[in-house]
């Protein structure tokens, strides 16, 4: 099929001339882009949902091995039993975030990832968060300080789940790559144009990032590599799945950091408050057996 485009111009003289113009090249290269367009959005729907189904497939047996295992270490064993069996549970562990981390990245590609807003509690929530990393805190010697700002609302609406995921990637990110000294949780406001926000800062002093790393440490299976601490392992998507989670709930998130000076994770959360109270007073999320204090 040919298509012409007729163009009428006004000539010097003041006439009307018609120029037929052939546009078939031209528009036959803009269906060409469309077909591979759709088919590359296609793929990549097919690619996520493959992910998902995997992953979940995956992750199904793996948590029934991580169950057997807990109740293994609830037995009699000897020295050499019990070491063998914690190496198993830390790479059970390891894999299964993994999985967890691609089945996350692959909801949000294929659109799948939906956002359930309810009215939650804030400090619950991060008692019950921080008490997922409490034990490998203490075991590595770590102090852990946790600032809840004044003035906070008590309860929020939005999605914890979500809020909850972001917080224990940071959180379990700043108790990886510290070998000593403490972590610092900060809750407070950082109230923009667009309305009131919660920030939530988690500060180390671990083995910190070059100018290289904060610029690509959100990216999709980007890891840090110059260190020992490598051999903690996981996929690199992390960090990548807060941003975007972070981003999707009408936030923003970012990085702080200096090689050999620590790090300091930060993300904002607009929120909106179902009753007009706020807490005045001050609560220890999680009593550590090492100093974790709530600091006013």
């Amino acid at each position: 099929a040919q298509y012409i485009q007729m163009v009428d111009k006004r000539s010097p003289e003041g006439g009307i001339v018609s120029l037929a113009l052939n546009i078939t090249d031209t528009i036959r290269r803009e269906e060409e882009m469309r077909d591979a367009r759709d088919q590359a959005e296609a793929a990549n729907r097919a690619k996520s949902t493959f992910l998902a189904n995997m992953s979940h497939e995956i992750r199904t047996p793996l948590n029934g091995i991580l169950g057997y295992s807990e109740l293994l270490s609830e037995t009699w064993l000897n020295d050499d039993q019990r070491h063998y069996l914690e190496r198993v549970q830390f790479a059970g562990a390891a894999v299964l975030s993994t999985v967890n981390e691609i089945l996350d990245r692959s909801k949000i590609g294929a659109g799948r990832l939906t956002f359930r807003t309810k009215p939650f509690f804030l400090v619950p929530m991060i008692d019950n968060t921080i008490s997922i990393v409490a034990n490998q805190i203490t075991k590595k010697g770590l102090q852990l300080d946790i600032d809840f700002a004044t003035g906070l609302p008590e309860e929020v609406v939005g999605d914890e789940g979500c809020i909850r995921q972001i917080l224990l990637n940071f959180l379990s990110n700043a108790c990886k790559f510290t070998e000593q000294g403490r972590i610092h949780l900060t809750v407070d406001r950082a109230d923009r144009i667009s309305g009131p926000c919660i920030r939530f800062t988690v500060c180390d002093t671990g083995i910190g990032l070059d100018e290289a790393d904060v610029e690509r440490i959100f990216d999709r299976f980007y890891q840090v590599e110059q260190t020992p601490l490598s051999c903690f392992g996981g996929a690199g998507l992390g960090l990548a799945i807060s941003k975007r989670l972070a981003g999707n709930m009408g936030g923003e998130i970012g990085v702080h950091s200096r090689k050999n000076e620590g790090t300091t994770f930060w993300f904002t959360i607009p929120f909106i408050t179902p009753v007009a109270r706020t807490r005045q007073t001050r609560v220890i999320p999680v009593p550590l057996p090492r100093s974790a204090a709530l600091q006013c």
